[in-house]
């Protein structure tokens, strides 16, 4: 603990109240507490200068203990970041005791729960600090360095630190007591291990439930479900609403599921059952992820959640369920057949071979079908789970439901399973059918929805595709997809990356998806002439997207395979749709990055290994993924063969310009900049003008004209009225009635501002588009080293947002070149050193950035001299915090030497 420092709790005051009175549903802001030695005024002067310079919006700040101040910050994650950087800084610099506590609160939770952990934060933070300045940030905006907010959910953080220590006092009198009697271990014995926190929780509630005492009895030791199953216990469960039972009967499990949840009001029974995954996420931590006594917790879960299977009327689990306990080889304790039997009721088949139930089963897995985009692995498995045992099903005249699209895919998979088991009956030429009176009429109008709404389908590609000609017409499909609509959710005409066109027939709103993945199982089953042309036609409008599409369902999250040997019979099969050789190994580097690093570090060193002019026809198939993929593909190469050259190295300028896209200040925040926080009133949109700058306007006698796209004006401020001094050419000054028109934004000055500033302001001034290239040009002169930074700063350090630059910034395009491979394979130490320092350029965050850099170059630095092999360097976990005793002071030196280089660098 800090010497010069004792927590002194906050207290939730009435003014603390009505600030979050003021939220809306929408509002997510941080809530700040600062605990300082030093005075009052000290504390106000250091937040508002901080918050002013950076244009951080705020609620009043309050007093809520003898030493620590109280308010709300409205502001993205990195601001939030920057400000508590600040305030760090000048308190070490000051020499004085501060701890900083900001935690952002969730629009959907109680931020009266919020102010809670943030207290707790605050706590933690001064107890546990061996210095006088720290801080600590949740944010789960900021999802790569969110804590999350497990450790502020146990049971004895519901209430006030003052109810703990009570509870804790009577716990602990009644917990000796029933120890000496014998009752404290009996639960721990017939569970097998400690009761957990979570499950302490649950067990009350299931206490509280009709039968309650034999069901926790069955939970503890498995024994007694036939008794459970003859009384009908576990059918009664269904009249039960969890919500309003648990609010009367088990007041800490009904606040355990609302704050898992994020819920303020009584939700829906079958709304908490389709969450139930995320409900008991904590309990499946403690049960299933634990390594002691698992076979016992493993039992204990899934009787918990036989009993909750009941309560929800033996509704299906969500997907999620199966995976955790099915698929997960971390958590996985029952079969397929096993989950099965235990938690899926059993299909009874009618007089006509397919009950009701089923027919409801397939129209809702056509429903999931019908929007492509979003199905996946689980509905490969239902399909399967579905149909295997009644044949009757598999005939489409026993389908509910008449989107054809989808039922039209349901077919060519199920006529693909069908050629697999060597099967051919009835249901067999029923399938058939479908798809001979359906496919043709769906492929072209799938395609017709997907036209540009001033063109037409081309009539000489609809004659090719409905031809007998066997052959593949260029020239027909290049027709058809320069009349395609483009995909409007892109920004990949921001870029040069439009290798492979972004077409909004491929986009995850169009119905051609199904259609495509349709033609791709007929193809592998049954194939003829009308799938070969269509996925010929797709293979090379877009291969990736293609590619991607043919084997949606096969890819369990996260891009793996759902079982071993299907990765095998997934690429066996693409290559029976003759798709390019090289679009295929570049499907593969997609695949291979996500999961399967042994068969990734394959595919980098088959790349290496290639002659020049086969990297060249792969580098051609690798510019049709984004530079997520590629970048990081040609970064890896670089890593195993400095010395092949890669298309990665000529790409510095495309990431230069993205840079600057996503930093380049606004006109507004741009002239802000030449002006200081005293002479600087307001600078935003006119919708936001506080009250007190509502006043006539009057005319100086001098208004000067700015040149400019986007129209703005600046006013002097005089108490009175607000004088007009300059204006873009666009906005119009209505003496008779004294108004503004055409004005969007409004810019304040203090009266006693230097007018000479404006006057250059107006003759220098640059529209935003001017500003672009002008930095562009400068931050290619300063890694040129024809000008030195020094001289970059003085002049155009005031064009764009610093405190954004970053290793990922928020609004990066993600068709533009990444920024960390651009750093790790630049072979000039000198320009590496140069990028590097422009990206640490802001005065306070610029240390977070340097660390991130750092970290990634000792670690490339240590695989290349064999000190970590390929696949340690593709750990996701591998960072520095986490290294060895032997290990930290080699980083710490190398950190400084880094540092060092980058300061004393010109």
């Amino acid at each position: 603990m800090s010497m010069e420092c004792v927590f002194d709790p906050p207290v939730f005051t009435e003014a603390v109240r009505l600030q979050f009175q003021k939220l809306d549903s929408y509002d997510d802001p941080c809530l700040v507490f600062i605990t300082t030695n030093h005075t009052a005024q000290w504390c106000h002067n250091t937040l508002h200068n901080i918050l002013q310079a950076e244009g951080i919006s705020h609620s009043d700040i309050l007093a809520v203990s003898e030493n620590t101040h109280f308010f709300l910050c409205y502001c993205d994650p990195t601001t939030i970041q920057v400000f508590v950087d600040e305030v760090v800084a000048v308190a070490v610099s000051a020499d004085i005791t501060t701890f900083l506590s900001v935690f952002r609160h969730n629009c959907l939770s109680n931020p009266k729960e919020t102010f809670r952990w943030c207290t707790q934060q605050l706590q933690g933070l001064i107890e546990n600090s061996s210095d006088n300045v720290g801080a600590a940030l949740n944010d789960f905006r900021d999802k790569a360095n969110w804590p999350g907010i497990a450790d502020y959910q146990q049971p004895e953080q519901q209430t006030s630190s003052v109810d703990n220590a009570e509870k804790k006092t009577r716990d602990g009198f009644f917990a000796s007591v029933a120890k000496f009697l014998g009752f404290g271990c009996q639960d721990e014995r017939q569970l097998g291990f400690e009761i957990t926190p979570t499950l302490s929780i649950v067990k009350i509630f299931i206490e509280s439930l009709p039968s309650g005492s034999a069901l926790w009895a069955y939970v503890k030791t498995g024994k007694g479900k036939e008794q459970l199953v003859r009384s009908h216990a576990l059918l009664d469960l269904d009249h039960v609403l969890l919500l309003p039972h648990a609010c009367r009967y088990a007041p800490e499990f009904y606040n355990y599921i609302m704050s898992t949840l994020r819920h303020s009001t009584i939700v829906e029974q079958n709304e908490i059952q389709q969450y139930f995954y995320r409900a008991i996420s904590e309990l499946t931590e403690e049960l299933l992820e634990s390594e002691s006594k698992k076979e016992a917790k493993q039992a204990c879960f899934l009787r918990i959640l036989d009993i909750f299977y009941h309560l929800f009327d033996q509704q299906s689990w969500s997907d999620d369920f199966y995976e955790l306990l099915v698929e997960d080889q971390d958590t996985a304790c029952l079969s397929a057949e096993a989950y099965q039997a235990r938690f899926i009721q059993e299909i009874e088949i009618s007089t006509d071979g397919v009950s009701e139930k089923l027919k409801q089963q397939i129209l809702e897995l056509l429903d999931k079908l019908e929007d492509y985009h979003f199905a996946s692995y689980r509905q490969w498995c239902e399909i399967t789970k579905l149909f295997k045992s009644n044949r009757q099903a598999v005939n489409p005249e026993n389908w509910l439901g008449t989107e054809p699209s989808s039922r039209l895919l349901l077919a060519c998979i199920l006529l693909y399973q069908d050629k697999l088991s060597a099967i051919n009956d009835e249901s067999t030429q029923a399938l058939r059918q479908l798809i001979n009176e359906s496919l043709i009429k769906q492929v072209l109008k799938k395609i017709e929805e997907d036209i540009a709404h001033d063109c037409k389908l081309p009539e000489s590609f609809v004659a090719w595709l409905t031809s007998e000609k066997q052959g593949i017409d260029t020239e027909c499909i290049d027709r058809l997809a320069k009349n395609l609509a483009p995909d409007t959710g892109l920004d990949a005409h921001k870029t040069e990356h439009t290798a492979q066109p972004h077409t909004q027939l491929f986009s995850s709103i169009s119905d051609f998806q199904a259609v495509l993945a349709s033609c791709y199982w007929l193809e592998l089953s049954e194939p003829n002439i009308i799938t070969r042309k269509v996925i010929a036609m797709a293979l090379k409008i877009a291969p990736q997207a293609s590619l991607s599409c043919f084997i949606g369902l096969q890819l369990k999250r996260f891009g793996s395979f759902g079982e071993p040997e299907q990765k095998k019979q997934i690429l066996a099969n693409l290559q029976q749709v003759n798709v390019d050789t090289y679009d295929l190994l570049t499907f593969e580097v997609r695949l291979a990055q996500g999961y399967d690093i042994q068969w990734y570090e394959k595919l980098v060193k088959q790349y290496v290994k290639m002659k020049k002019s086969d990297r060249e026809r792969w580098d051609k198939a690798l510019a049709k993924v984004t530079p997520a993929t590629k970048d990081y593909f040609y970064l890896d190469v670089y890593r195993l063969a400095p010395k092949v050259t890669t298309p990665l190295i000529y790409q510095r300028e495309n990431m230069i310009e993205a840079l600057i896209s996503s930093t380049l200040y606004f006109d507004d925040d741009f002239i802000a900049t030449y002006f200081n926080q005293k002479e600087l009133l307001f600078s935003d949109h006119i919708e936001f003008l506080p009250e007190k700058f509502e006043l006539p306007v009057s005319l100086h006698q001098q208004v000067l004209t700015i040149k400019n796209d986007v129209n703005f004006v600046i006013f002097l401020y005089d108490v009175e009225s607000l004088i007009l001094v300059a204006k873009t050419d666009g906005v119009t000054f209505c003496s008779g009635s004294n108004s503004i028109s055409w004005a969007s934004h409004y810019i304040i000055l203090d009266n006693q501002v230097d007018l000479d500033k404006l006057t250059v302001l107006a003759e220098q001034f640059e529209s935003y588009q001017a500003r672009a290239k002008t930095l562009q040009k400068a931050v290619t002169d300063y890694l040129s080293g024809v000008i030195i930074f020094s001289e970059f700063q003085r002049y155009f350090g005031h064009y764009s947002d610093t405190k954004k630059y970053d290793l990922h910034i928020e609004n990066y395009s993600k068709y533009s070149t990444r920024i960390l491979p651009q750093i790790l394979v630049e072979p000039d130490e000198q320009v590496q050193l140069r990028l590097i320092k422009l990206l640490c350029s802001h005065k306070t965050r610029g240390n977070r950035v340097l660390k991130k850099v750092a970290e990634q170059l000792f670690f490339d630095h240590y695989l290349t001299n064999g000190s970590a092999d390929f696949e340690m360097r593709h750990d996701p976990e591998l960072n520095v915090d986490e290294l060895t005793d032997d290990w930290i002071e080699t980083w710490q030196g190398f950190y400084t030497t880094l540092a060092e280089k980058v300061s004393s660098l010109r």
